[in-house]
């Protein structure tokens, strides 16, 4: 099974792999969004490799709001498990886009989960090349291991492009900002 995310909506598409036959990925989600592959971080740590994701912590969890987030936890996972855990402080640059974008950069980080995140900071962190996964909620050991899986659920959570349709309902934090596609 090949799963893959709509960067727009955050729905999860599920095409059943036919070996010999199904190559590439469907073109776009039904919303238009441009799908990216899930199903990637569980090849990236195939074995033995190491894969570093951050995310957005308070008191053991995700912390739902990204930009007010005083720590990160840095996870580095190997064959799918947490190998390390260690938290960094981001004292002082809470909606500080570059700033946060540049600290978990340097850290060689690959992934960001979170839950709910701007449009601006996603597009601050996509600039640098990190892949940004929002919606995200509960532990971060569980978190982090359900994304080594493949199997994160996330909810989506509006960049404030105003896409979309009926039935779809959009959070606007700070005014907004830019859709960061």
């Amino acid at each position: 099974m090949l799963r893959y995310q709509c960067l727009r909506c955050g729905k999860i598409v599920e095409y059943l792999k036919v070996p010999g036959r199904t190559k590439e990925k469907p073109k776009n989600c039904s919303c238009g969004g441009e799908l990216a592959s899930v199903n990637k971080n569980v090849d990236n740590i195939k074995g033995g490799e190491l894969m570093k994701i951050a995310m957005p912590a308070r008191e053991g969890q995700v912390n739902a709001h990204f930009g007010t987030t005083q720590e990160f936890c840095i996870i580095e996972l190997e064959n799918g498990k947490v190998k390390n855990k260690q938290i960094i402080s981001n004292e002082g640059l809470q909606h500080n886009h570059g700033g946060i974008a540049n600290m978990l950069k340097n850290e060689q980080i690959e992934v960001i989960i979170c839950g709910g995140i701007g449009g601006h900071m996603i597009q601050a962190l996509e600039k640098l090349g990190l892949k940004v996964v929002n919606g995200a909620a509960g532990s971060l050991e569980s978190v982090a291991e359900a994304y080594a899986a493949g199997n994160l659920v996330t909810r989506p959570v509006s960049c404030g492009c105003g896409g979309g349709g009926d039935g779809h309902h959009h959070h606007h934090h700070h005014g907004g900002g830019g859709c960061a596609h």
